[in-house]
């Protein structure tokens, strides 16, 4: 159901969508982490569905809401992430996440 999802790119400085971003991951026990210098959020009918963002060439915050998960969109939403990192000159990526997330990751290209 990608047709309906809108990726936007977060500055740090953008003060009221880093508060949803913070209140997102706070309701997938995660927090932001203060190196991570800019987020791709995917919105869904006006409602924030998932996030992931880049601190130099680590991707760190990715969450997916639970009502979307396992319609591919982390796939989708990683691809965004390596793009924006690959404009941003990083080319040797890691990721960091959760144990229990690691196969999804790996289906995603990371080893």
């Amino acid at each position: 159901m990608f047709g309906n999802d809108i990726f936007t790119r977060v500055k740090r400085s953008e003060n009221k969508k880093m508060a949803e971003i913070a209140q997102f991951l706070h309701e997938n026990d995660l927090s932001v982490d203060t190196t991570v210098e800019v987020f791709i959020t995917v919105t869904r009918d006006e409602k924030l569905i998932a996030c992931g963002g880049i601190a130099g060439n680590i991707i760190k915050c990715v969450a997916i809401s639970e009502s979307v998960r396992g319609e591919g969109l982390a796939l989708t939403l990683a691809t965004e992430l390596i793009n924006l990192a690959y404009e941003r000159h990083s080319t040797h990526l890691f990721i960091y996440t959760k144990t229990e997330y690691e196969a999804l990751f790996r289906q995603c290209g990371f080893s």
